[in-house]
C-alpha cells in the first residue's frame, strides 16, 4: 500500500511541475523572417498577411554569370507555389541570420517541368552553418504521392 501512495506522489508531483512548467512557455516568435518565393520579382501577398520576396535580382540568391537558372510557372496561381527556379547545376542562397535558434520550413507544390528539367532527377541540399538538413532532397518523390502541396519544417 505504501508504494502505491509513493507512485500516487511522484504522479502527482510530475503532472504539477510540467503544468507549472507549460504555463510559462511562449510562443516561438523569431527575429529573422524570410519569406522567399523562388523565380518571382518583388514583394507579392495573396492572403494578405504574409508578403513573400522574389528572389530574382535578389541579394539572397548568389548565381554567377555562368550558372545560369530559368523561372517557370506552375499550374497553380497560389504564392509561393506559382513558380519555381530550375537550374543544372548548383546555385546558392545565403540568409544573413542573427544567433539563436531557427525554423525553415520549405514548400513545394508538383509541377511539370519544361526545358530539359525532368523533376524526377531533380534534387537539393540545405546546408545550415556546416550542419546538413536535407541532403539529395527529391521534392517530386513527396509531391508523387501526396498530390496536394507540401511542406517541411525543421
Amino acid at each position: 500500500m505504501k508504494s502505491l501512495i509513493n507512485f500516487k506522489t511522484i504522479i502527482i508531483t510530475t503532472l504539477i511541475y510540467f503544468s507549472i512548467s507549460l504555463h510559462n512557455l511562449q510562443a516561438y516568435d523569431p527575429i529573422d523572417r524570410f519569406t522567399l518565393s523562388c523565380g518571382t520579382e518583388g514583394k507579392n501577398s495573396t492572403d494578405g498577411q504574409r508578403i513573400w520576396t522574389g528572389d530574382t535580382n535578389s541579394k539572397l540568391l548568389s548565381s554567377l554569370q555562368n550558372n545560369p537558372t530559368t523561372t517557370q510557372k506552375s499550374s497553380t496561381n497560389k504564392i509561393p507555389y506559382s513558380t519555381a527556379r530550375l537550374s543544372h547545376t548548383i546555385f546558392n542562397y545565403s540568409f544573413p541570420v542573427t544567433t539563436g535558434p531557427k525554423f525553415l520550413r520549405l514548400f513545394f507544390y508538383p509541377s511539370t517541368y519544361t526545358n530539359g528539367f525532368n523533376r524526377h532527377d531533380a534534387s537539393f541540399t540545405v546546408i545550415s552553418n556546416g550542419f546538413t538538413l536535407l541532403k539529395d532532397f527529391n521534392a517530386s518523390l513527396n509531391a508523387d504521392v501526396e498530390v496536394s502541396s507540401k511542406s517541411i519544417d525543421f
